[in-house]
């Protein structure tokens, strides 16, 4: 006490003359970022005269002495003791309030002694030289930043007991968060803890949650599949961590936020995500430069703004489900290469700036909605996507933002990106697609819907010199028509001029042209319309102009009938005499790589061209010539079937099929040797696919499979290595049949069997039928077979035997076998009769076993099982549910000897008494619970019937509900089924009383018994009559009326 006194004189001087305040005080969450080299202003905390330098007081306000510390300048060890919880400490650039600032540069070891309760916040931080610390188990208070900084630190020795406290994690503006966290910075940027080491294996298990920024650029991995208890991760908890593999995120784990940010992974080295919530945090994972990995499951709806910035992927594809991504969310992604949209999705502000996206797909269905313009564009200095080459656009691409239309989003998408040259869009998208957009555009493929070239599209690829192929095909393709100011019909043109135009393809139910579509399109080859089934040639569209180039006189146009050809009268198409080359093709179709009358196919067909509709005149002309019209007739192929035998029998003719039949009259082989089996036709050398009158549109080789011929077969069998004297041996006989066996059944009279045997031979039977000669025909035989091929031939004599079979047609041999049947002398010789009792089992299967002999229960009439077993045999009998709403509940046993089992246990398994067992298993609804209170009885006892059995009585259930309901119910009384049955039941034999309720006058006896039993508490209240009850709930019914009573 007297050093107390002078340690708080001295103190109290040095406050009055310092004038320096000394109150520990909570520090709040910092920035996020800093790391540069600190000047702090040492406020000092209470310390003795002579040990001012290296010793004092360290303790909570108010509690200041209980906790005490001391620094060893030699070792560098500073520890800190006693019974309460440190002071909160203050630190900054320009203030360090810790006793132990002097020596923050050359402490290399913190001791925390057992009985310290709390580590202050800030108490260790920029502790440049310390390596080593330890956190005991008394500790139930951590305050935030402890560690933070400590650059060398790399050993951190939990107490194996330690229990994480719980704490509030006040750096968020999501809502605090309390739990047991690992408080914010505790070893922020503690940049060597954690080399080599997995997190949850060194972190206490108590811990549920990492607190903002609490481990921030250290070493160590996460075996996230591990922390099954983690469910709270702050703002930047894992940032800058370089050994992160992979992480999923789901509803159980509540996300911190410093601001709208969460950065939980900012800059790590996660490599894989799965994310499984409804939104992704924003800034969740940004600038993760390995997360290569993104998998977006069903449940997400949004991704917050910056989510993925600057991350690895390289494919992203949009689900269904996502319908809102928010602003920068991809930013700067620059692996990205390909880019699908399945649903509808709304797209914020340079979701997609800076990516290295080449393929952009928006599949048939989705909707992409851009409210903030174009999602690909520059931003500064970083560079708008120019990247895409390849564009699937079969869904809808919107603006959404007030002053954009449609048509300038696509344009400001699309026309940077010079290296798109195949178009791929829907019919409803064609509207879009112009040169301006494309401007590097070779081929057009429009698939889907309806498309037209809007009045305001006039001219679309006018005077184009990159568009050489359009392929359409759609429903309907229209070209509109509109007035010009005078009101006069102006020229839609769309192709008109365009001079790279080489091919023009149509396939849609309704074709509509607009004026002067094709004029001037000097280079235009083929334009194939067979694929319309009705075409309208508006004014001109396939004529020339007289102030323009002509449109090329040998372009090569295809139609499929009369109707289509644009020279016939009914037609406008203005195609000149002197040009083109019109193709009726009559169902064929046209191949745009090749030229003249090739040009055209029909599978398995081959055409002659005639030069009238009526096919009377067949031209003469091998080349088409410009300015005619030819019509193609159509004759289907014969093709060649080529028969290979494989080398048997004989090698039939080939055949001569007409395209699409098949293969009629096929012979049958046989081989002149007898030693082959023809087993049909195939159609492929390895025999996989069988011909079964396949249609034949080729020349074709079809192949004849072989096996070697078979005889049919006999085998037979003794189940003993020896019998007795005058003891039937069984002898089994197995047939198998040959290729000749069918051919042998057809002669039962001639084909027979015949038995080989000694004369020590006393009898031979066949299903209890003595067979008393040698030699029976199958006709003879097969009254007496049945079903059984077994043989019980009984010896006279001991010694071994030979007892032979043979198979005849006549007196030739087709099959023949034999086998041993040893046997002995006296019944002495063999393993002395083991008596053997039977066992019963009902509902259940069994197993038993005898040694290594398993014994198998043959099934009665009755479904049970039933088999002959020697004492002490081990027996293992199993109930298995064949329905969710039974359940197992435990056997019924009756047996002639005592035996101890435990009939709730399923298996059950028991050695066989010197008696006879019965064993059968009890269900109950599956609803019943295990735990269900004990209503029937508690002893585990074997009892005696009045018969004498055995029976044995079980804690729960005896005899199973449904023996216990029959013997305690009224003789003759059915087991109550529902509500209403039960009432009836309770309230008949209670006298039926009249309920306390007041009931209408024409109330029935059932809505009287249900009032009346709800009433006593004896069937609760809120259920229907109809409602079914089990075996249970009418045993605590019933009993609880009883008690009533």
């Amino acid at each position: 006490m007297r050093l107390k006194r002078v340690i708080s004189a001295v103190l109290a001087v040095s406050m009055a003359v310092s004038m320096m305040p000394a109150t520990a005080v909570s520090a709040f969450a910092e920035g996020t970022s800093t790391k540069t080299a600190e000047t702090t202003t040492v406020t000092g905390k209470n310390s003795t005269e002579s040990k001012a330098e290296t010793s004092g007081y360290c303790g909570a306000e108010n509690q200041e002495e209980s906790v005490q510390w001391a620094f060893n300048k030699e070792t560098g060890v500073l520890t800190i003791s006693g019974t309460g919880r440190m002071a909160d400490y203050k630190y900054s650039n320009t203030e360090d309030t810790r006793p132990w600032a002097a020596f923050a540069n050359v402490i290399k070891e913190v001791k925390i002694e057992e009985g310290v309760t709390g580590i202050g916040g800030n108490a260790f931080r920029n502790l440049t030289a310390l390596t080593k610390t330890n956190i005991p188990a008394s500790i139930n208070y951590l305050g935030d930043y402890i560690y933070r900084a400590d650059s060398e630190l790399t050993d951190v020795e939990w107490a194996p007991n330690f229990t994480a406290p719980s704490l509030k994690d006040n750096d968020t503006n999501g809502g605090t968060y309390t739990g047991t966290y690992v408080p914010t910075s505790m070893f922020d940027f503690c940049s060597k803890l954690g080399d080599g080491k997995e997190l949850t294996k060194w972190l206490p298990s108590s811990f549920t949650g990492v607190g903002c920024a609490a481990f921030r650029g250290t070493k160590f991995t996460v075996d996230f599949d591990n922390w099954s208890n983690l469910k709270y991760i702050g703002a930047r908890a894992f940032e800058q961590m370089p050994h992160l593999e992979s992480f999923t995120l789901t509803d159980g784990i509540q996300i911190g936020l410093r601001g709208t940010d969460s950065n939980a992974f900012n800059g790590s080295g996660l490599k894989k995500l799965i994310v499984n919530t409804e939104e992704v945090p924003r800034s969740f994972a940004n600038g993760c430069t390995e997360l290569t990995d993104i998998t977006l499951g069903s449940a997400v709806k949004k991704i917050q703004p910056f989510a993925f910035y600057s991350t690895a992927i390289t494919t992203l594809d949009v689900p269904e489900g996502i319908s809102n991504i928010g602003d920068s969310a991809f930013y700067a992604c620059q692996n990205l290469n390909k880019l699908t949209f399945r649903g509808k999705v709304t797209l914020g502000e340079k979701v997609f700036t800076a990516c290295g996206i080449k393929e952009l797909d928006i599949l048939d269905g989705a909707e992409v909605i851009c409210t903030g313009g174009d999602p690909f564009r520059g931003s500064g200095s970083d560079p708008a996507v120019t990247t895409i080459n390849a564009v699937e656009l079969k869904g809808a691409l919107k603006s959404g933002k007030e002053d954009q239309t449609d048509g300038s989003l696509w344009h400001d998408i699309f026309s940077k990106n010079a290296g798109i040259t195949t178009v791929n869009v829907c019919g409803q998208n064609l509207q879009y697609v112009r040169p301006s957009v494309f401007p590097s555009m070779e081929t057009l493929n429009v698939t889907g819907g309806d498309a037209h070239i809007p009045a305001e599209n006039t001219y679309a690829f006018s005077g184009n010199t990159t568009l050489k192929h359009v392929d359409i095909d759609v429903d309907t393709y229209t070209e509109d028509e509109y007035e010009d100011k005078d009101g006069k019909q102006a020229v839609v043109a769309s192709f008109r001029n365009a001079q790279a135009l080489e091919t023009f393809a149509v396939r849609a139910n309704n074709v509509k042209l607009g004026n002067r579509t094709f004029c001037e399109c000097a280079n235009l080859k083929k334009i194939d319309f067979t694929g319309c089934d009705e075409i309208h040639y508006m004014n001109g569209c396939l004529g020339s102009s007289t102030s323009g180039q002509p449109l090329n006189p040998n372009v090569c146009i295809y139609v499929n009938d009369e109707s289509a050809n644009p020279r016939a009268t009914n037609n406008d198409s203005g195609l000149g005499k002197n040009v083109g080359i019109v193709f009726v093709v009559d169902g064929g179709i046209v191949d745009m790589n090749k030229t003249g009358f090739d040009s055209v196919t029909k599978a398995g067909c081959t055409a002659k061209w005639y030069e009238d509709a009526k096919c009377q005149t067949e031209t003469e002309d091998t080349t088409p010539v410009t300015g005619k019209t030819y019509y193609a007739k159509w004759a289907k192929n014969n093709y060649t079937v080529t028969l290979n035998n494989n080398g048997h029998g004989e090698q039939p003719n080939a055949k001569s099929v007409e395209y699409g039949a098949p293969v009629t009259d096929l012979p049958e082989l046989s081989d002149s040797t007898n030693e082959w089996v023809f087993d049909g036709w195939y159609m492929d050398e390895n025999f996989t696919t069988k011909y079964d009158k396949q249609a034949i549109t080729d020349n074709t080789t079809l192949y004849a499979k072989w096996h070697e011929y078979q005889n049919t077969s006999l085998t037979a069998k003794v189940s003993k290595s020896n019998y007795l004297v005058n003891t039937p041996a069984d002898v089994n006989v197995t047939v198998t049949p040959g290729d000749d066996f069918s051919k042998l059944m057809q002669d039962k009279d001639n084909i027979k069997i015949s038995l080989t045997y000694d004369d020590d031979v006393t009898s031979v039977m066949l299903n209890g039928k003595v067979l008393d000669k040698k030699e029976y025909t199958i006709s003879e035989l097969m009254p007496l077979m049945g079903q059984n091929r077994k043989l019980d031939v009984t010896y006279g004599k001991a010694g071994t035997h030979t007892f032979g079979i043979a198979l005849k047609n006549g007196n030739k041999i087709v099959s023949e076998c034999g086998t041993n049947i040893v046997v002995a002398e006296e019944a002495a010789e063999l393993t002395p009769a083991t008596k053997l009792y039977t066992l019963t089992v009902k509902n259940a299967d069994v197993t038993i076993k005898n040694g290594d002999e398993e014994i198998k229960a043959e099934k009665n009439d009755k479904g049970e099982l039933i088999a002959k077993v020697p004492e002490k045999a081990d027996v293992t009998v199993t109930y298995t549910s064949q329905s969710d709403a039974v359940a197992f509940d435990q056997w019924t046993i009756t047996t002639d000897e005592t035996l101890d089992v435990d009939v709730k246990n399923n298996p059950l398994k028991f050695q066989m008494p010197a008696g006879g067992v019965t064993i059968e298993a009890m269900t109950k609804d599956a609803s019943i619970e295990e735990d269900e209170p004990n209503i029937l009885g508690t002893a585990a006892v074997v009892g005696t019937a009045a018969a004498g059995t055995a029976i044995l009585a079980w804690q729960g259930y005896q005899l199973g509900t449904e023996l216990y309901l029959k013997t305690a119910l009224p003789a003759g009384t059915a087991i109550p089924t529902n509500r209403a049955e039960l009432a009836l039941l309770v309230w008949n034999h209670a006298g039926k009383p009249a309920p306390a309720a007041v009931l209408p006058a024409d109330a029935t006896d059932t809505q009287k018994a249900l009032t009346w039993a709800a009433e006593n508490d004896l069937l609760p209240a809120d259920k229907a009559a109809e409602d079914a009850v089990s075996k249970l709930e009418v045993i605590k019914s019933w009993n609880k009326a009883q008690e009533q009573k």
